[in-house]
Formats: structure tokens, C-alpha cells, sequence
């Protein structure tokens, strides 16, 4: 039962959704060029609104509107919403219009303009679309676009340092290296002098020339004595 009321009511709903947008209207303008966005909603006689908003309705998320630009009608005084950098403004010939300046392809879409009436009266409301042609295709450039350069740059930066940090270790390491051989050859050479010191005094002393009684001489370690 439960899943047959959501069923109808979102039947219902896509219904009316439907509805509302088949009856927009819809405004055509080239790039560049001023957009006039007029209020639909539809104003009573005799009532003295006191306010007036201009919204840009998500096309995804229907319930969600980004705020444009207020107006307090008693006082004639406007405000842009926080966050909203587009150059646009209300025009001051009653008729709550609103001119977007130099139209671009991000300014398409469906707009939404809302009446506060007094205590007791019912507010208004109307929606319009705009359609932006002929932009030129590098102005489509989305933000993520824009990420992925600036993400692909760092990844760039960080490989061109891991490179120049590598090419430093390796130089710094192949001359500790060639420091250390050379050392090690050094320390071999003062280690086999060492080694060789005693053999050679041996060799001195016991390899030097012997006389006999005789008067005969004898070398190295072999001596024959002649009567």
C-alpha cells in the first residue's frame, strides 16, 4: 500500500513538473548580447508587493535556486546575492524585469521571479528560460577542466623535482664511492709495506755477507767454510 501512494504521488508530481515547464517561456538571445528576462509572475491589482527576487533554477535538482538579485519595491533599493558575480540588474520601468549583460552559454537555463505580497495576500510567482547561441566552444571550459590542469602541472612539478633530488643523490653517492675505493687502496698498500717490514729485516740481517776464518765470504744464507 505504502509503495502504491509513493507511486502515485511521484506520478503526480512528474505531472505537474511536466506541466510547468511545457508552458516557460522561452527567450532566445545570441552571445554577448544583453538579455531582458521578463517577470511572468502574475501581479493583482491593488496589491502593493514588497519584494521582488530573481532566481536561477537547477535543472537537475528542481527544488534548488540560486539567488540572483532582490529588490525592496517600497524603496527602490537592490541587492546581488552573495556568491552571484554576473552583471546583471532590475530595470526601473515597473515592470521587474531582469537584464542579464553580455550574455554567455553559462547564463542558459531557467529562471524564477517571485513576488513577497503583505500579510494575507498570496505571494507570485513566474519562470522564464533563456537560450544563449552561438558562444564559441572554449568558453564551455568547465571547472573541471580546470582541476585537471592545474592537478596534471603539480604532477609535472613533483616528477621534474623527484629527477633534479635523484640526479643529486646519485652524483653525491658515485663521488663518495670513488673516495672510498681510492681510500681503500690506499689503506691496502700502507697494510702490505707493514706485512712486508719484518720479512725485509730478515732478510737484511740474515742475508747480508759472512766471513769465514779463512777469509772466505758466504752470501745469503748458505756459508761454506773452506779449511
Amino acid at each position: 500500500m505504502v509503495h502504491f501512494v509513493f507511486l502515485v504521488f511521484a506520478y503526480v508530481y512528474a505531472c505537474v513538473y511536466s506541466a510547468v515547464n511545457a508552458t516557460v517561456k522561452e527567450i532566445t538571445v545570441n552571445c554577448d548580447e544583453d538579455a531582458v528576462l521578463t517577470c511572468e509572475a502574475g501581479m493583482e491589482l491593488g496589491v502593493t508587493y514588497r519584494s521582488l527576487l530573481w532566481y536561477k533554477c537547477n535543472e537537475d535538482l528542481p527544488d534548488s535556486l540560486t539567488g540572483i538579485i532582490r529588490k525592496k519595491l517600497k524603496s527602490n533599493l537592490t541587492q546581488k546575492f552573495n556568491g552571484f558575480n554576473r552583471s546583471v540588474e532590475v530595470l526601473d520601468d515597473g515592470s521587474n524585469d531582469l537584464k542579464i549583460n553580455k550574455a554567455t552559454v553559462e547564463d542558459s537555463g531557467k529562471y524564477k521571479c517571485s513576488l513577497s505580497a503583505p500579510l494575507g495576500m498570496q505571494n507570485k510567482k513566474g519562470y522564464i528560460r533563456l537560450k544563449v547561441l552561438g558562444c564559441p566552444t572554449h568558453q564551455t571550459v568547465t571547472y573541471l577542466d580546470a582541476y585537471c590542469i592545474v592537478f596534471s602541472m603539480i604532477i609535472l612539478v613533483a616528477l621534474v623535482a623527484c629527477f633534479l633530488s635523484w640526479k643529486c643523490l646519485k652524483t653525491v653517492l658515485d663521488g663518495g664511492l670513488s673516495v672510498t675505493k681510492e681510500q681503500v687502496k690506499i689503506n691496502m698498500k700502507n697494510i702490505q709495506k707493514k706485512a712486508n717490514l719484518p720479512l725485509l729485516q730478515n732478510t737484511s740481517l740474515n742475508g747480508g755477507e759472512a766471513q769465514n776464518p779463512a777469509g772466505n765470504t758466504c752470501q745469503h744464507h748458505t756459508c761454506l767454510l773452506l779449511p
